[in-house]
């Protein structure tokens, strides 16, 4: 579903508006998934991070998006052409772990908030396409190799971490009998299969290929 305001367009996945209405009428289920929404908020607060940072430097929102693997904001094509430089590129997309980092701190005294705020902020931080740590060492690449080098290291490392985060996920199941990471990891990479058809990433594959 779209929504079309004079600022941006709001975009909501059917599956989460249902999520929300079952909540709405059914306090059983709210409560069975309350750190959901909870986690949630954080994640919301997060993207309004990365999206007050690039509003600052002159980026403006097309696509504002709820779904329910979280929420993810979308630029107008024209503000991607814009001269920001690296470091502007990297401040937007490191304020979004740090925002984490930052509830972390000052709600340090609940523990699962604690923790779930350091959760996140280690989740963006991973080298993973479209992570903020992929797209933070990307700009870092950019100012020492060529797009074409830095985007074939940057490939190789997406790869490189998806191996890593299988093993550990394996070690988990077979000597703690716990499938967290691999459900986590599973996660992960259906959020970065999806990601892939964006124009974004298809322009860093041609660059690789050219």
């Amino acid at each position: 579903m779209k929504i079309k305001t004079p600022f941006l367009v709001l975009e909501i996945e059917i599956l989460f508006i249902i999520v929300i209405f079952i909540s709405i009428f059914s306090s059983t289920f709210f409560d069975y998934i309350l750190n959901y929404f909870i986690c949630y908020s954080f994640i919301l607060f997060h993207e309004l991070s990365h999206m007050f940072m690039a509003s600052v430097f002159g980026k403006e929102i097309n696509i504002f998006k709820f779904s329910i693997s979280g929420v993810n904001i979308k630029f107008k094509e024209e503000s991607h052409k814009k001269n920001i430089n690296i470091l502007k590129e990297i401040l937007i997309y490191i304020v979004g772990p740090f925002s984490n980092v930052f509830l972390a701190m000052l709600l340090k005294n609940n523990i699962m908030i604690f923790q779930m705020n350091l959760f996140l902020a280690f989740i963006n931080i991973l080298p993973i396409y479209p992570l903020d740590g992929y797209n933070i060492l990307r700009n870092i690449f950019y100012i020492f190799f060529s797009k074409k080098k830095s985007n074939i290291i940057l490939e190789c490392t997406n790869k490189f971490v998806f191996i890593i985060m299988l093993v550990i996920a394996l070690l988990q199941v077979i000597f703690l009998k716990n499938p967290s990471i691999i459900i986590f990891s599973i996660y992960i990479f259906f959020i970065n299969q999806n990601s892939k058809k964006d124009r974004r990433y298809k322009e860093i594959l041609d660059t690789i290929i050219c």
